[in-house]
């Protein structure tokens, strides 16, 4: 069995509608941001906890290698929890973007296409745990993504 890796962000909790998207679905939703000198964030894997570093080029990483597995036909979806049951999916992750966030931190931001008014809604005002799986995901035509981010947990809960 693979050790799973589970991210919490502790920011604001805010969706942003994008103009550019008639139905309005879409919104851009900050996922992690990058760690000051000497803070950590902690995670879980299986049944003990780590502290650990998020700097700048872990984020583009997970930038890049997502939207390199979305161009691949590689859905990423938004379940309302950690787990792959497809009912409970809000939408997926079209792209990843980074910037600058509210507090002046390096952040990745994910843009999601949720598949109601009521998942968008409630999406908005959830925090974020990101699921990073230790082992590479493989698309259909073999495509080798490393420590990429499988899928994005809109949730109250998230697991630290």
């Amino acid at each position: 069995m693979s050790k799973i890796e589970y991210f919490r962000v502790q920011a604001t909790a805010k969706g942003l509608k994008l103009d550019s998207d008639a139905s309005g679905l879409t919104y851009r939703k900050e996922l992690i941001y990058a760690n000051e000198p000497g803070e950590h964030f902690t995670k879980r894997t299986k049944n003990h906890y780590q502290e650990f570093t998020v700097d700048e080029d872990l984020i583009d990483h997970w930038a890049s290698t997502g939207n390199r597995m979305r161009q691949n036909g590689v859905r990423i979806p938004t379940p309302l929890k950690h787990d792959d049951n497809p009912e409970a999916n809000r939408g997926e992750i079209l792209r990843y973007e980074t910037g600058v966030n509210e507090d002046g931190r390096y952040a990745l931001y994910g843009v999601v296409k949720f598949r109601d008014p009521k998942a968008a809604e409630l999406a908005a005002s959830t925090d974020v745990s990101i699921y990073v799986p230790e082992e590479p995901i493989f698309d259909s035509r073999n495509n080798k993504y490393e420590y990429a981010i499988r899928h994005v947990c809109f949730t109250d809960y998230p697991v630290i």
